[in-house]
């Protein structure tokens, strides 16, 4: 029999769209929102809100935090009326500890102190996960219902008028209707979500948004269950399907786990954006690299972060940056020309915490154990990979995720391959590009001392998935 043989999808026939599939919302509402990043570090504040867009139904809503540091993510679950936004700041609490703060007046469970919700790590990610939904006529839909207006009245009793949050207590107690039968007036998700990510730093006067990523079609089951015991996490997509598009067709994917589906939604090969170095305005880049799904994986399951046991059995992730005019290495001088070659230089920065930060700031990194941006490439006379710092200016385009070792073995390793036989290469990241500039420190106002501004620029994902040619 002859070996198969194997070409990019984009060349061969997909697949027909699945009826339930875990798929990229494309700016549409999503039953899944990740938000790569948060930072409560050095004075700076993280907002979140999330909104249930739905207008007839209420949704019931978990969010979960990983982090840095987390050795276990925090879940809790949010009922959240048609047409509400639950909303809370990430704020510093001790210099290793911050706290999620709400003045939300939505049912919650577990029902702990109404403004102080659980403690996470000072930067992480967050997730949230569309549960189900209420229909308000049923007794417990109509019980997380507002009882008043939050504007208008300004006496305590009516900007605190919340639903009668008591019967939803009673529902999870010893006992209670949903301890026994947690789908008791819980219908299937909808995909009702959208949702919105601020960090702010109002000493250095700076704010960004980071741009949640949406997944659609999560489950087809309702996921409401109790969090202690039985949080949501991405492993829960049911049915283990994936969907997404290849040059303007579907590829559909089955999996032997839900977390693979959604690894391979997220699977790149590369993805890109622009780097700014700009003394004349003090202007730094971060990069902030998430890896939502490798806490699913182990040495024994390694998935998608597999190694091919080269380089110390670790899994290293690649950079290379390039200027405008395409170059792996400009100067004022020109193209750096190595001869004799300097000695081999080690550039692998090995793949270690879900969250990652890089920075062309080495005195006032956002994520405070970032690594620094360099570049890496090839020249001749070199001898093969160098590296080295961004100069002090620059412009140009970064690429992340291929891995250090697809790139110098040849033929790139499988990292996720599925039922049918669909390989998946690269890793299930996302890449959050943050640019902070700084004024004249003459123009700055009393108490202010750095940053006047912020923004992300947006990302490019190239994906690459081959699968058998069974043409034989």
């Amino acid at each position: 029999m002859p070996l198969l043989k194997k070409s990019l999808l984009c060349a061969l026939a997909l697949s027909t769209p699945a009826a339930w599939a875990v798929s990229p919302a494309d700016g549409e509402p999503g039953q899944v929102l990740i938000f790569p990043y948060y930072n409560a570090h050095d004075g700076r504040d993280s907002l979140i809100s999330i909104t249930n867009t739905r207008s007839d139904v209420s949704v019931a809503l978990a969010i979960s935090t990983s982090g840095i540091e987390a050795d276990q993510p925090t879940n809790f679950v949010v009922y959240l009326p048609p047409s509400a936004t639950w909303s809370a700041a990430i704020t510093a609490e001790s210099e290793d500890q911050a706290v999620l703060v709400s003045n939300d007046s939505s049912c919650r469970y577990p029902a702990q102190d109404f403004q102080q919700l659980p403690r996470i790590p000072l930067s992480g990610f967050v997730t949230a996960y569309e549960l189900g939904v209420l229909q308000p006529q049923t007794e417990l839909g109509a019980a997380v219902l507002p009882t008043a207006r939050a504007w208008g009245d300004s006496t305590e009793s009516q900007r605190q008028a919340r639903a009668d949050c008591t019967q939803i207590s009673a529902a999870w107690a010893e006992g209670g209707v949903w301890t026994s039968n947690p789908d008791r007036d819980i219908e299937a998700p909808r995909n009702s979500l959208t949702g919105h990510l601020q960090v702010i730093d109002q000493t250095r006067g700076l704010g960004f948004r980071v741009e949640p990523y949406v997944l659609q079609d999560f489950s087809e089951l309702a996921l409401h269950r109790d969090p202690r015991t039985d949080p949501a996490n991405l492993d829960k997509a049911s049915p283990a399907v994936s969907q997404v598009e290849l040059a303007g067709e579907t590829l559909t994917s089955q999996w032997t786990r839900g977390v693979d589906a959604v690894s391979a939604v997220l699977m790149s090969r590369r993805a890109s954006s622009d780097v700014w170095l700009l003394p004349e305005v003090v202007a730094h880049t971060d990069l902030i690299l998430t890896f939502p799904t490798l806490e699913f994986y182990s040495t024994e399951q390694p998935g998608p972060f597999a190694t091919n046991g080269l380089l110390d059995n670790g899994l290293y992730l690649n950079f290379d940056v390039r200027d405008r005019n395409g170059l792996p290495q400009q100067s004022s001088l020109g193209p750096i020309i190595c001869d004799p070659p300097p000695p081999p230089q080690d550039r692998r920065i090995r793949l270690e915490s879900s969250v990652m930060g890089f920075s062309s700031s080495t005195v006032d990194p956002l994520q405070p154990d970032a690594h620094p941006l360099s570049y890496t490439g090839a020249a001749p006379g070199c001898g093969g990979i160098y590296s080295a710092a961004l100069p002090e200016s620059f412009s140009g385009r970064l690429s992340a995720f291929s891995p250090l070792i697809d790139d110098s073995y040849g033929e790139p390793s499988v990292r996720l391959r599925s039922v049918e036989g669909h390989e998946y290469r690269g890793l299930p990241g996302l890449m959050s590009t943050l640019v902070r500039v700084k004024t004249s420190q003459d123009a700055l106002p009393p108490g202010f001392t750095a940053y006047s501004y912020g923004f992300s620029l947006p990302v490019q994902y190239r994906r690459e998935v081959v699968q058998p040619d069974n043409d034989r």
